[in-house]
């Protein structure tokens, strides 16, 4: 019902922004005919071109209105899947979204099995805590919020950040948790007692997405900022050095990932504000690009993820499409297409044998890695 009632809107406010486009066009034709034609008794005065380029340009200015307008009441009318995630036994799955809600799924069935209701503002990051019996939510209210899987309740909220919480990860001990904010740092907390054991500082704008290595020494993190080219950095965990960073963006890191090694660091972004495409593999103990998905990508990445034995890379792409490569060469192996609109979060199940991804389209759809056959799909 909502998608058609989308459809509907949309339609009925592009008919509005073509009659305003029209209007406009007619009120600065008018103008610019009248300044050109004074003094001159031809009414051919006026250049034909220079009256085509105001229209053309009236039209383009409340399109993009529009556009924007429509965006903003899209995020209310059909709330974006955020992010998405798998049990480490692979049953379950959470999903975040802009209503403000978790949701816990039976990846078998697709049955909605709870909903976690505590956010004020839009979930942007989940996770599992290591042994599924846990889930860590960070949000637009500034907050990050451990939850008890079986019941739903919540246990605490970790709570010091100036801005958006962007992205959130457990340790692989589940001792800790690792957060990501619009207020440009990294915070490391004490998962049981919900105390913050210390800031990571150094990015120049908003950390959108964090993780750590496998052995739980070293965090990744990826911020935006159209200033510096040091947006992807290597942390130690254990004292808050920032390590080294990554050399190559200009723009911005949208998400980042370590390989099940740790040897390699998967990022995905936008190379430039003018070059809104890339997916890039690293090598870990040097900083050196081992590999450049650039040409492979169409518009900016939101979600990449390595696959549980590490031969596989996935990433999402503007094109509503998931991509599926193997790692290190230009091989392309499968691409994933059924979402109505971009992709936002992509995740692989623990024996790699299917994907999770959410969406834009407020959907939430499971395929089938082997065939690249979507399995089924479900409403956030």
């Amino acid at each position: 019902m909502k998608k058609y009632l989308w459809i509907l809107t949309s339609v009925l406010f592009y008919c509005i922004a073509a009659f305003f486009g029209l209007l406009l066009a007619g009120i600065f034709i008018k103008i610019f005919y009248g300044a050109f034609s004074q003094g001159s008794q031809s009414k051919y005065a006026t250049p034909k071109l220079f009256m085509f380029a105001i229209a053309i340009f009236c039209f383009y200015a409340v399109f993009s209105i529009a556009s924007d307008l429509l965006k903003k009441l899209k995020k209310k009318m059909c709330p974006y899947v955020n992010s998405v995630a798998f049990s480490p036994d692979g049953k379950y799955a959470l999903s975040g979204s802009g209503d403000k809600t978790l949701k816990l799924w039976e990846v078998e069935t697709g049955r909605e099995i709870r909903s976690f209701q505590g956010h004020a503002n839009s979930v942007n990051s989940v996770a599992f805590s290591p042994d599924g019996k846990y889930a860590l939510s960070g949000s637009g209210d500034k907050t990050l919020k451990l939850w008890e899987v079986e019941t739903g309740r919540e246990i605490r909220s970790f709570q010091g950040h100036a801005n958006s919480v962007n992205s959130g990860a457990f340790s692989p001990d589940g001792k800790y948790a690792l957060s990501g904010s619009g207020d440009k740092t990294l915070k490391l907390w004490e998962v049981e007692t919900g105390r913050e054991i210390r800031s990571f500082q150094g990015h120049a704008n908003s950390v959108n997405s964090v993780a750590f290595s496998p052995d739980g020494k070293y965090a990744l993190s990826g911020s935006k900022h159209w200033r510096e080219m040091k947006t992807l950095k290597l942390w130690e965990v254990e004292t808050g050095r920032e390590i080294h960073s990554f050399q190559g963006y200009k723009y911005s890191v949208n998400s980042v990932a370590f390989s099940p090694d740790g040897k390699y660091a998967l990022s995905g972004g936008a190379l430039s504000a003018l070059d809104h495409r890339t997916v890039n593999l690293w090598e870990i103990v040097t900083g050196k690009l081992i590999h450049d998905y650039k040409s492979k990508v169409y518009y900016s990445v939101n979600s990449v993820a390595f696959s549980p034995d590490g031969k596989y890379v996935l990433f999402d792409s503007y094109n509503n499409v998931l991509k599926l490569w193997e790692v290190g060469t230009d091989r392309q192996v499968r691409e994933f297409i059924r979402h109505l609109d971009s992709v936002t979060s992509v995740a692989f199940s623990p024996d790699g044998k299917y994907v999770l991804s959410g969406g834009a389209d407020g959907k939430l759809k499971l395929w089938e890695v082997e065939t690249g056959r979507e399995i089924r799909s479900s409403n956030q």
